[in-house]
């Protein structure tokens, strides 16, 4: 369950970390190696420790991490450094299919790697038809699907611009605080992202 509150953006937008793979490298006698990709996508990890300056921030955390029940339930998470999509294209018509999945995708050197959005922040989604703002849509900010009322033409461009937040889970049902922490700093509360 991802309950639809966002974990407090200003001890976020000091937390250090980001996207992050699984990956088992297995090495042969001759030192040849074979990299198998365990995940299907990057699944982000914050520690949200370095956030935490003041007091009211501490005991903000606590209150949030208690309503939590610790790593039972999950929450929205600000990711300061990677939120905005533009100009995303999400799919191509073809004069029947009504619904598109928000998606961001990450290109380098001709490799492709695209992320399913589920927790699009609904107020900054736009949707274009062949480069026009698009009417007659709505959008889900449970599960980023775009539902059009009427089916795109036969070869239609459908892009998105849009913010999202990442659903996420603390990674631990403990959490270990004092107040020099607000001093200097914890050496980890961690937040995972959690697959959808």
């Amino acid at each position: 369950m991802v309950d639809p509150i966002v974990f407090p953006t200003d001890i976020s937008a000091g937390s250090r970390g980001g996207p992050r793979y699984s990956t088992t490298v297995v090495t042969s006698l001759s030192g040849a190696e074979q990299r198998i990709q365990n995940w299907p996508a990057s699944r982000g990890k914050w520690n949200v420790a370095f956030g935490v300056k003041t007091l009211a921030q501490l005991q903000e955390l606590q209150a949030f991490f208690h309503a939590r029940a610790g790593m039972a339930r999950g929450f929205l998470f600000w990711d300061h450094r990677d939120n905005t999509a533009v100009s995303e294209q999400i799919g191509v018509g073809d004069g029947t299919t009504q619904v598109f999945q928000l998606k961001r995708t990450y290109s380098s050197g001709g490799i492709h790697r695209v992320r399913k959005i589920t927790r699009p922040e609904s107020s900054s989604v736009t949707v274009f038809v062949n480069g026009i703002a698009a009417s007659g849509w709505g959008v889900d900010a449970t599960t980023g699907i775009v539902s059009f009322t009427t089916a795109p033409t036969t070869g239609a461009i459908i892009t998105a611009s849009f913010q999202f937040y990442v659903p996420a889970r603390f990674a631990s049902d403990e959490m270990n605080v004092s107040l020099e922490g607000i001093i200097g700093g914890w050496e980890s509360i961690q937040i995972e992202e959690i697959f959808e």
